[in-house]
């Protein structure tokens, strides 16, 4: 196995420990914490059955306003309607980066801890 991509060590401390925490699947969200038993339901307050990666980044509706943002952003980057791909495309773009040069893996990054940031849902 290679080296990981330079933008998985990108932005502020904060945002590229979020990030990674994510990527992983290791997070504060209620799934992640569920399953290591560290709370009792995976369930999301907006009343989704698992708050999960893909819920929170792309579905839940407490954080459409940042992630209208985000996917505007990330389509101009691309020079594409980003929201025309399959979802699971979507997320593995912004968690890996996945198929992106150097540069719209750096800036896809950047726009994605902004993100997690001003959700302010990983801060404990």
């Amino acid at each position: 196995m290679g080296n990981p991509p330079p933008f998985f060590a990108l932005g502020t401390l904060k945002g590229n420990r979020f990030h990674t925490q994510l990527r992983l699947s290791m997070s504060p969200l209620n799934a992640h914490q569920y399953r290591i038993q560290k709370c009792s339901s995976p369930q999301c307050v907006c009343g989704h059955s698992s708050e999960d990666t893909l819920h929170f980044t792309l579905q839940c509706p407490q954080f459409h306003q940042y992630r209208t943002q985000l996917l505007t952003n990330i389509s101009d980057i691309l020079q594409r309607d980003f929201t025309a791909l399959y979802t699971h495309t979507q997320l593995d773009t912004l968690l890996h980066g996945t198929d992106l040069s150097t540069s719209d893996g750096s800036r896809v990054a950047s726009e994605f801890q902004n993100f997690i940031i001003k959700t302010k849902r990983l801060e404990q």
